[in-house]
């Protein structure tokens, strides 16, 4: 994340190099129970969910696609 208001946040895209800018829709924040906190965006043509938490509560919410092979894999070494 490169900026954040109460309205909008923007960030570099990794893969396109590019800076994106979304408005925030709603934002849950971080809790002792779900361990991490989330917030809707868009552009205006898409929405999306995004989150952030603790490794251990994330890994297994995400359904790895098997076009993918070895992706969670490295995603765990990057973590440790």
């Amino acid at each position: 994340m490169l900026t954040r208001t109460a309205t909008d946040i923007t960030f570099r895209n990794e893969i396109t190099k590019k800076l994106e800018t979304y408005q925030t829709y709603a934002e849950f924040p971080f809790d002792s129970n779900r361990k991490r906190m989330s917030m809707v965006v868009g552009n205006g043509k898409k929405y999306y969910l995004m989150c952030k938490g603790a490794d251990n509560i994330m890994l297994p919410r995400i359904d790895f696609h098997k076009e993918q092979p070895g992706l969670e894999k490295k995603i765990e070494f990057h973590l440790h």
